[in-house]
Parts: structure tokens; C-alpha cells; sequence
């Protein structure tokens, strides 16, 4: 990256070294600051107050340098643009013209307007800039830095799931089915012939070169996890269709024009479900409206939140209408490397899965890219489930059918939940009682900076209400026991105790534990989240 960024910076300042030249030229052609072309001035003018040109009110120094302020941005491509058009009728006219600008064809969307150029002088696109077209940058689409037990972002004492994440999803019995007549597009670096998808034919549809194109296990692994159908390679809708769309090298490695492309191929495809668990730092226009365009055939887009352990996530994931994925270990954690952000939707599993990979091998996989198919996976096992809900239906099931995780409500760690596919294939049965312990969550005390609380939040994860359930909380001072009201399906309160902070300073941290149980009567489905410990560890000052 820091190459990347190196070599947009001279190219910034190759133009800007021929900006004096052009503004001379310009002027001399208008009559301007230098008058007729035979009147040069003596010397170059040393003010940049100096350099004001009249065009139409406008200054044209000042125009230049803010029109080039994007190229220079964060993930964009040095040397390359992106041209958008108003109409059909402008893109034709100048792909027509394209030579006389000095621009270079590298890809052409007559769907969405655009034109991907290959730039040696910034005048040239700003002279088509103010000939009509729409321009902006063509930015690095990568797959997320990669994640191991090594990496810093992957805290002390986290638990990979390995073959178990299935169930620890609520997926259990025969799930064979699961996925059938909903089709799954893997905008990635390809899905490769694999024993984990069984006797199934792979649509592909690929937007790389075949120079470009040697094989990269990325999107393998990811299409596994979504649907694979194979022992301990088994995915989520093991039944579902499957379209690869490769819009990767063989580095992992694509831009937000070929990624645009691949979103509205997969649309155009018929897929219901779009896994895209690739990253960007560039809010791409034609980006955007992919996903607005496949969103408008029906399909829903999944993205993975990133793995560079930010306040804000990559692109696509970003964006509102996408279904934004972050990570969790085997405890139900949060993943530091996770990228955190207010508008995450959900979070799965993301550390040490067993996925698919190149010549039929096996390995475990971590990231954000683990998550995201989780959740795509999850949204055809639902359409399965109930035959005639859309893609949008399910995913709002999903959501609404995730478990309570951090702090009540949606947070930008958990978003509103963690995927709980089980509890959603299962919406729809009666008679099913499931008390959680969902979190302990530490909250400083608003108006004493020196308190802090910890909040035990229940959660009813069944179909039916229970009165009466009892908590209890323990720690080093005693145990306190709770009676709580008439809990509703999915419905959350939380008892709450002020944190031992002096042994906690003394010890280095205080352990609390919790644990819920039903009045006789009702059987809890799901005994294994009935407690938790958690330990609090003071700041360190």
C-alpha cells in the first residue's frame, strides 16, 4: 500500500508541474491573463493570486487542484479513472471520441454508462471532465488482510470454531435440504472444482483475463462455508445453486469497476443471494448502484465488514442497503481484527473454520470473509424454509431471530446480534422455551468515572413466554438471586451489579459468573447457554 500510495503522489505532482503550462496555453487561446498568444509575460507569476483566469466566474488553477483531490485519495488507482455518462446516447458518443481525449480503453459498462481509462495527464480527463463526462476514481478492491491465530487483531484466550460452527449456529439433524431452489452468487476470486460441492455444477462467469487468472482458494473457501455439501466441508444451505463470479487475480487483487461488473453479472444471472467477502476504502458511485441494481432484480448483497480492526467498515459493506458481517470466536467474542462500526448487521463465526480450499485440500479459515457466507448461506437456508419469502423477508427474520450479544440493542461490535440460524428455521414452531444469559456487559458509571457496572443480560430465545425464570449472579462478595418478570419471545432485560473495582485493581481483574433456569415444567431447548463468566479486567492507566 505504501508503494500504491507513493506513486499516486508523483503522478499528483506530474500534473501539478504541468499546470503553469497549461494555464499559459489556455490563456493564451482566450486572451486571458497573458493576452495574445505573441505577448508572453517575462516571467512566470510567483502568486497563486497571481494565476486567477476568467472563465465564466470560475478559476481554472483552483478548479484543476480540487478536481484532482480524489484521484489522490485513499485506495485509489494512480493512473486510472472511471467516466460515467447521463445517457445511452453521450456514453456512445464519447467511447466514439475516446482517442482525441488521450485516454486509454481499459473496460467498458455500457449497462451502467462507464468507461474504465487508463490516464497519463490529468488534463486530458479534466478536459472530459468538462466535456460532459461524470469522472471519478477507479479504486484497489482486495481481499481483507489475512487473519491466523498470529495476528495481533486476535486476542489472548479466543476459541476457533473448527468443524463445529454448524451447530454452534443452531444447525442440527439433517440439513441436507437446506438452500434448495435458492440461488447463491460468490463475487470473489472464483470457486474451483472441489469435493466439497458434491456431484453440483458451478455456473461461472468470469471478468478476469486469463493471464490474470491463476488460482486463488479464496472463493472456494467462501462458497464452502455458504454451501458446501460435503462431511465436515458442509455449509449452511447445502442444496443451494451456486454461481461463481471471479472478479479477482490470482493475488486476490481487483478494482470497484470489475467488482461493480461482477455484482450486476450475478444479478443478471438470477442469484437471490450476493456474497461479496472482498474489501475496498473507496465509496465507489458505480459500486453503489450494482448493488442498487441488484437489489432491484431481488437479490440481497452480503459483505464482510473488514479485517483491519477499524471504527469504520470496508466497502461494500458499508453501504446501508448491504448486509454487513463482522466476527465472532467460539465464546460468542467479538474478534478485535473485526472491523467495528454503527451500521454492522450481524455477527458470525470468523475465527478457525474448516473450509475448502485449492486441489481439494481442507484448512482453517479466519476473517471477516468467514462471516460474511455464514450469513449468506443463512438467508437461502430460510428461503428454503419458507417457501415464497423473498431474500429481504428472510434477512429481516435473521436479524430478528439473531442473539442479544454486547450491549443491549444494536452495537457496533455485534450489529443486532449473532447469527442464530437454528432459532430461525425454527420461527415458526410452537411450544419451544429457551432462556439465555446472552451477555455481561461492563458499563462505566455515567456521572462516576471510577464505578463500573456490569449489566447480565437475558435474552428469550423461544417461541413461547416463561414467568418466573430465576438468575443468578456470583462473585468473590456472594451470590445474588433474581426472579424475573413474564419475558416475551425475543424480548431482553438485564439485572445489574456494581463491579468489586478495588479487587479488581488488586488482583488484576474479578471474575463474575451467571446462570439462568426455568420454572419446573418447562424444558429448556437450549440448556448450553444458560450461563456465563466473564472477568472484568480494570483499564490500565
Amino acid at each position: 500500500m505504501i508503494r500504491k500510495l507513493g506513486i499516486a503522489f508523483i503522478s499528483i505532482l506530474t500534473v501539478l508541474a504541468g499546470v503553469g503550462w497549461w494555464v499559459a496555453r489556455k490563456a493564451g487561446e482566450e486572451g486571458g491573463l497573458f493576452g495574445p498568444r505573441m505577448a508572453a509575460p517575462a516571467e512566470m507569476p510567483r502568486r497563486a493570486e497571481d494565476l486567477r483566469i476568467s472563465r465564466a466566474g470560475s478559476n481554472l488553477i483552483e478548479d484543476f487542484l480540487k478536481f484532482l483531490q480524489p484521484f489522490a485519495g485513499r485506495g485509489a488507482i494512480p493512473g486510472e479513472a472511471l467516466l460515467r455518462f447521463a445517457s445511452d446516447e453521450e456514453y456512445r458518443k464519447f467511447l466514439a471520441s475516446l482517442d482525441a481525449y488521450g485516454l486509454e480503453l481499459l473496460g467498458a459498462s455500457a449497462g451502467s454508462r462507464t468507461l474504465r481509462v487508463r490516464v497519463q495527464d490529468y488534463r486530458d480527463l479534466f478536459r472530459a471532465a468538462e466535456d460532459g463526462a461524470e469522472a471519478f476514481p477507479n479504486y484497489w478492491v482486495n481481499l481483507p488482510p489475512y487473519v491466523d491465530r498470529e495476528s495481533p487483531g486476535v486476542q489472548a484466550g479466543a476459541v476457533g470454531f473448527g468443524a463445529l460452527a454448524l451447530r454452534w449456529l443452531g444447525i442440527e439433524g439433517d440439513s441436507a435440504g437446506l438452500g434448495r431452489g435458492v440461488t447463491i452468487a460468490i463475487v470473489d476470486s472464483g470457486i474451483e472444482a472441489h469435493g466439497a460441492f458434491g456431484d453440483r455444477s458451478v455456473r461461472v462467469i468470469s471478468l478476469v483475463s486469463e493471464d490474470l487468472a491463476s488460482p486463488h482458494g479464496h472463493g472456494t473457501a467462501v462458497a464452502s462455508l455458504a454451501a458446501g455439501s460435503s462431511g465436515q466441508l458442509s455449509g449452511v444451505a447445502p442444496s443451494a445453486e451456486l454461481i461463481s463470479v471471479r472478479v479477482t487475480d490470482g493475488e486476490g487483487v481487483s478494482d470497484s469497476f470489475t467488482l461493480s461488473e461482477g455484482i450486476r453479472a450475478a444479478a443478471d444471472a438470477g442469484a437471490q443471494i450476493i456474497n461479496v467477502s472482498l474489501a475496498s476504502q473507496g465509496d465507489s458511485p458505480v459500486v453503489r448502484e450494482a448493488v442498487e441494481y441488484a437489489q432491484s432484480l431481488g437479490a440481497v448483497i452480503v459483505a464482510s465488514a473488514g479485517n483491519e480492526g477499524l471504527d469504520s467498515m470496508s466497502y461494500p459493506a458499508a453501504y446501508d442497503n448491504v448486509v454487513s458481517v463482522g466476527a465472532i470466536d467460539a465464546r460468542g467474542e467479538h474478534l478485535l481484527f473485526s472491523n467495528a462500526d454503527n451500521g454492522l448487521d450481524l455477527a458470525a463465526p470468523g475465527l478457525e473454520v474448516y473450509a475448502a480450499w485449492l486441489n481439494d485440500a481442507a484448512i482453517e479459515f479466519s476473517g471477516t470473509s468467514a462471516s460474511a457466507p455464514y450469513v449468506t448461506g443463512a438467508i437461502a437456508a430460510v428461503m428454503s424454509q419458507f417457501p415464497g419469502m423473498t431474500s429481504s423477508q428472510a434477512v429481516a427474520l435473521l436479524i430478528d431471530s439473531s442473539n442479544e450479544a454486547g450491549a443491549i440493542g444494536p452495537d457496533p461490535y455485534y450489529g443486532a446480534g449473532i447469527l442464530n440460524v437454528g432459532r430461525a428455521l425454527n420461527s415458526g414452531e410452537t411450544g419451544i422455551y429457551d432462556a439465555a444469559v446472552a451477555s455481561h456487559y461492563y458499563l462505566p458509571d455515567p456521572s462516576n468515572s471510577q464505578l463500573t457496572w456490569l449489566q447480565v443480560v437475558v435474552e428469550n430465545r423461544g417461541t413461547e413466554p416463561f414467568t418466573g425464570a430465576s438468575l443468578q449472579i456470583e462473585s468473590l462478595d456472594g451470590q445474588q438471586n433474581h426472579v424475573l418478570p413474564t419475558l416475551q419471545p425475543g424480548e431482553v432485560v438485564y439485572r445489574s451489579l456494581l463491579v468489586n473495582g478495588y479487587r479488581a485493581a488488586l488482583d488484576g481483574s474479578v471474575t463474575y459468573g451467571s446462570s439462568i433456569s426455568l420454572p419446573e415444567g418447562m424444558d429448556d431447548r437450549s440448556p448450553s447457554d444458560n450461563s456465563r463468566r466473564s472477568d472484568f479486567v480494570p483499564a490500565q492507566k
